[in-house]
């Protein structure tokens, strides 16, 4: 279940031309929003709806067990707004985990791994991420 980025409307253009880049900051919102209707309903839909949106992450996004910006981290091309993405991903994650506590092992996994890893590289220059 991927979260795009939106759709480009005006000229004319109605709402197909769908903008199907997945930044992480949005995947992060709709994931916890998701486990909130879940805390609040208990509906198997919003769970399976959490479940779909985890699982997009560990699928499109995580490598080694750690989080990457999928659309400009491996090419080195992460502007300074576009390497935040992965730290509101990591809050709205950890907010998940207190909402849906089913989520807590794999979020908490993740989240670990991806500290860890951040550590072994961070040479204390933000700009460098």
């Amino acid at each position: 279940m991927g979260i795009y980025e939106g759709v480009t409307i005006g000229d004319g253009q109605d709402c197909s031309n769908i903008i199907k880049t997945q930044w992480l900051c949005n995947t992060g919102i709709f994931l916890h929003g998701a486990a909130a209707l879940y805390n609040l309903t208990e509906s198997d839909t919003w769970k399976k709806r959490v479940g779909g949106m985890t699982s997009d992450v560990w699928n499109k996004v995580v490598k080694k067990y750690i989080i990457n910006e999928q659309f400009c981290e491996e090419h080195k091309q992460c502007n300074q707004e576009q390497r935040s993405f992965k730290r509101y991903l990591a809050h709205w994650m950890a907010a998940t985990s207190q909402v849906a506590p089913y989520t807590n092992t794999n979020i908490t996994t993740l989240l670990k791994s991806s500290v860890q890893a951040a550590a072994k590289v961070f040479d204390g220059c933000p700009t460098r991420g």
